[in-house]
């Protein structure tokens, strides 16, 4: 490569002609900038105005698949899409005119082989006294991360296609009430046509009076910070002014990356219509029920079936000759829980109306779960017979658990990608920059050899240098500790117990009971995220002196306990309510625990401190 006459080269060109003795420098510091060009990370090419490369480091080597000569004498259309290659002289026409400094564009790059990759690339031009000679192009290789977007990509697709298709009412709405999604189930409960004109019908229209009463009560409790139930029903107006009634469960969910709310709409207006004929009458009519799509039972007194209707007989597979007379262990209930069952019904009996949800069994052995609403029927003050009615929960389910899995998918691909970022930082930044600051270090000191100056510049560059070599050493570290996969979890928290000690004033501190061993990688890093976010806060917002960590191992547990004496917090009813109030790191550490299996106590009161629990169940060690 030839010499380079940039800025800093300009200052080197006056020095040369000051001082003739530094043209063996000169050429010493144009070796050494080949050298590192070379052993730089990223691909790097120069080429003149037309195209042609005329050098290339083995990075491009092996991002392209040539061999450095091969390289040489080539043009970018080689090895360039068309559309890349387009963008590449449209960029390059705009520096030669001076409209932009430093532009990036993205690549496609199509290897010898066939195969493809894409990479970010940066291009810069080599003038000398002003007249343009050459450019050169960086080019990092972005191909995995392009691959995750894909995955992550498709997962979301895959997690729209299941809502689209679901026959639940799907929406999802922002804090504010903002609609961000609808499924095709949801217009057909309303009756519009489409999502626009959904949105576009104001809320009053779609309630009767009293359920739009209800909605702005929930609003103003969510304004207030007030829990508000996740569960509830409504009764809405349709477009051609029939009145459905609708069961409401609403939840917060990750939806692109920020926590929203999703409500699953089931229409329940035939239930409720078969719940009123049963409160109005003290005998129901037979064919209503014979016919209704819910399934239905009545029990005697003596807790004896006395009827099940068409309903109830195709969900569990049982015919109504094999269910009329039998009392419990009923034949849909499961083995491992007919006490548990026995119990509830018991407590339905005893307590009068309520609901509750209860795993099942079809005649076939399938599983499926319900929630069944539980009524005593009276006449007279005294009770004639129980009513009991099921609403099938299986795709509930189904949905929930697909949330569950996209959530869980999102999690690992963004610690996968905090890892790859932290690991290129380190490994490829980091070293190209001490490799900078020692060369830096071998010019200065030939102090003899070069002006006052340039000595004091190449100083002052290398204090810089440095000071970016430890900014970009603790953003790799806060991505991605590297100790937490080289030594282990015990490690990372006593750095973070360290940390908060040097830099926040809080008197930190690491206890360990039990005998201290190894994870699997997925419970060491949650673990250590749920620790550095509760420190985080107590930085943040406790105000507190003293911050303690203790982990404790057992043959079947591992337990992280996280306390400080800060100013501590009213807890919401609801894990929903941490998002409306801000608190999204808090909601953060609950979802980690449940991907371990696992559920996370947080105690606070007002004054009197913070405390953190998650244990994570271990199987015996033998």
């Amino acid at each position: 490569m030839g010499r380079v006459d940039k800025k800093v080269g300009g200052h080197l060109h006056m020095a040369y002609h000051k001082h003739p003795d530094t043209a063996r420098l000169l050429k010493t510091l144009e070796t050494r900038y080949k050298d590192l060009v070379n052993i730089a990370g990223d691909a790097i090419t120069i080429r003149d105005l037309e195209g042609v490369i005329v050098d290339a480091n083995e990075a491009a080597a092996n991002l392209t698949g040539y061999k450095r000569d091969e390289l040489t004498g080539m043009n970018m259309a080689d090895f360039l899409t068309p559309d890349s290659l387009g963008m590449i002289m449209t960029w390059q026409k705009a520096l030669l005119k001076g409209e932009i400094v430093n532009p990036h564009c993205e690549l496609e790059i199509v290897r010898k082989d066939g195969t493809r990759r894409y990479g970010e690339s940066h291009i810069t031009l080599f003038t000398h006294r002003g007249k343009p000679l050459g450019v050169m192009c960086i080019i990092r290789d972005i191909t995995e991360h392009k691959w995750v977007d894909k995955k992550l990509e498709m997962a979301e697709q895959n997690f729209r296609n299941s809502l689209d298709n679901s026959p639940l009412g799907v929406r999802i709405v922002t804090a504010e009430g903002e609609l961000l999604y609808a499924n095709q189930a949801i217009l057909d409960i309303y009756g519009y046509s489409s999502v626009e004109e959904l949105k576009a019908t104001p809320a009053k229209a779609r309630y009767t009076p009293e359920s739009y009463a209800e909605h702005q009560k929930r609003k103003r409790r969510r304004r207030l910070l007030k829990p508000v139930p996740s569960n509830y029903e409504i009764s809405i107006v349709r477009k051609d002014g029939e009145v459905r009634h609708l069961l409401v469960h609403r939840k917060p969910v990750l939806w692109g990356g920020e926590m929203r709310y999703q409500s699953l709409y089931e229409d329940i207006t035939d239930r409720k219509k078969v719940e009123k004929a049963l409160r109005e009458s003290e005998e129901f009519n037979s064919s209503l029920l014979a016919h209704s799509p819910i399934p239905i039972i009545t029990l005697r007194t003596d807790t004896a079936i006395a009827y099940v209707n068409p309903a109830l007989q195709k969900l569990t597979g049982f015919s109504s000759a094999a269910l009329i007379g039998k009392k419990p262990p009923y034949p849909w209930w499961i083995e491992e829980t007919c006490e548990e069952s026995g119990r509830r019904l018991a407590r339905a009996i005893r307590r009068g109306p309520r609901k509750y949800e209860e795993l099942c069994k079809r005649k076939n052995g399938e599983r499926f779960c319900v929630e069944t609403t539980f009524i005593p029927i009276k006449a007279n003050g005294q009770t004639r017979y129980y009513l009991a009615n099921w609403v099938d929960l299986s795709e509930q389910k189904r949905l929930k658990e697909n949330m569950e899995f996209y959530i869980s998918e999102i999690t690992k691909a963004q610690e996968e990608e905090r890892k790859r970022i932290a690991c290129e930082i380190h490994d490829g930044s980091v070293q190209s920059l001490a490799a900078l600051a020692l060369e830096l270090d071998a010019i200065s000191k030939r102090e003899e050899q070069l002006p006052e100056s340039v000595v004091l510049n190449l100083k002052r560059l290398r204090v810089k240098t440095e000071g970016i070599i430890d900014e970009l050493r603790r953003f790799s570290h806060n991505l991605r500790p590297g100790v937490i996969d080289q030594v282990g979890l015990v490690p990372a928290l006593e750095i973070l117990a360290d940390e908060i000690s040097s830099e926040a004033n809080i008197n930190g501190g690491l206890e360990i009971t039990g005998n201290e061993r190894r994870l699997t990688p997925e419970i060491e890093l949650n673990l250590f995220r749920i620790a550095q976010e509760a420190l985080s806060n107590v930085r943040r917002h406790s105000g507190a002196t003293k911050a303690t960590l203790i982990i404790g191992f057992t043959r079947q547990k591992v337990s992280l306990t996280i306390l400080d004496n800060g100013n501590g917090f009213n807890i919401p009813e609801m894990l929903g309510d941490f998002i409306t109030e801000g608190k999204m790191g808090i909601a953060g550490m609950y979802e980690r625990a449940r991907l371990l299996d696992s559920k996370l106590l947080l105690k606070s009161r007002v004054g009197k401190g913070t405390k953190v629990v998650v244990e994570v169940k271990m199987w015996a060690e033998t």
